[in-house]
């Protein structure tokens, strides 16, 4: 996956209208995009820093298992959201409902800046002006060298799809999340067929996917926010929202895509998009 693709792509879906989905939609709370989604944003990000500053210290600068890293930053994220802000609350799982949500995707947003070396969303124009002032030059010197490699089955550049995805979700809405995550691929596959990208990949658009319908589902019951995020804090494992994607089509170039899927809105295409689907739907954390 290029970076300054994907930063790309998302402004150029952020700044056009939306158009119709490519898969089929499930109802979704509005997007929280306002000063209190950067500032509780800020808050998670640097707990997850600190956290991963004390990970280094306690255990060592060794190698370390990427899942078990990616869980771990999950339930720092986690654990920030279900304690009370600085202006009030009530402790952990006892956060209104309301704030909860809003803190639960927030901690999407700070989770898919710090696992990012690049920081994606931050330097992509539309949403650096939603994300401002969320990481400075020595959080990011920090986080380089103390975030370590998370992965999600196996792969890191999965952790960064389902990631930016979810973000997009609190950020822009479900139907401008989903259509970035589509054409990035076809970026992708159009880079390819001119010898410098990586190729339209099922299993990133399955990790896109998997990302954008964790954070419809948090915004679907309000009411279930605070357990959820003070359960979270104790025991949170990502692939339990991930399904296997390893034997999902990828490096295809454009002509390829095209003449065994029919390009996006092709029989065999949607085939595997509902494939895709059938996947995440049952994968155990939905259960």
């Amino acid at each position: 996956m290029r970076p300054s693709t994907l930063a790309n792509v998302l402004l150029a879906v952020c700044a056009a209208a939306c158009t119709s989905s490519l898969v089929a939609q499930e109802p979704a709370a509005p997007p929280q995009a306002g000063e209190r989604l950067r500032v509780e944003a800020r808050r998670m990000y640097v707990a997850l820093v600190a956290r991963a500053r004390d990970r280094v210290n306690t255990l060592g600068g060794g190698a370390e298992d990427g899942e078990r890293l990616l869980d771990d930053d999950f339930r720092a994220a986690f654990a920030a959201a279900a304690a009370p802000a600085a202006d009030g609350g009530g402790g952990p799982g006892k956060v209104p409902d309301a704030d909860a949500l809003l803190a639960a995707r927030a901690a999407l947003v700070a989770l898919a800046v710090f696992t990012d070396p690049e920081s994606t969303l931050l330097r992509n124009p539309f949403a650096s002006g939603l994300l401002g002032g969320l990481e400075d030059a020595a959080e990011r010197a920090a986080k380089a060298k103390f975030a370590g490699t998370p992965t999600l089955r196996g792969r890191n550049d999965w952790v960064r799809h389902f990631l930016v995805s979810a973000a997009l979700v609190a950020l822009v809405g479900e139907e401008a999340a989903r259509l970035a995550g589509v054409q990035k691929e076809l970026a992708d596959a159009r880079g390819m067929s001119a010898g410098k990208g990586t190729g339209f990949s099922f299993g990133d658009l399955c990790a896109d996917e998997a990302g954008v319908r964790f954070a419809v589902w948090l915004g679907r019951e309000p009411a279930q926010a605070p357990a959820r995020l003070a359960s979270w804090a104790r025991s949170f494992t990502a692939t339990d929202f991930f399904p296997v994607a390893k034997d999902l089509p990828e490096c295809l170039p454009e002509e390829e895509f095209r003449a065994r899927y029919g390009g996006v809105g092709g029989g065999a295409y949607r085939e595997m998009v509902a494939e895709i689907v059938r996947r995440i739907r049952e994968c155990p954390g939905y259960r």
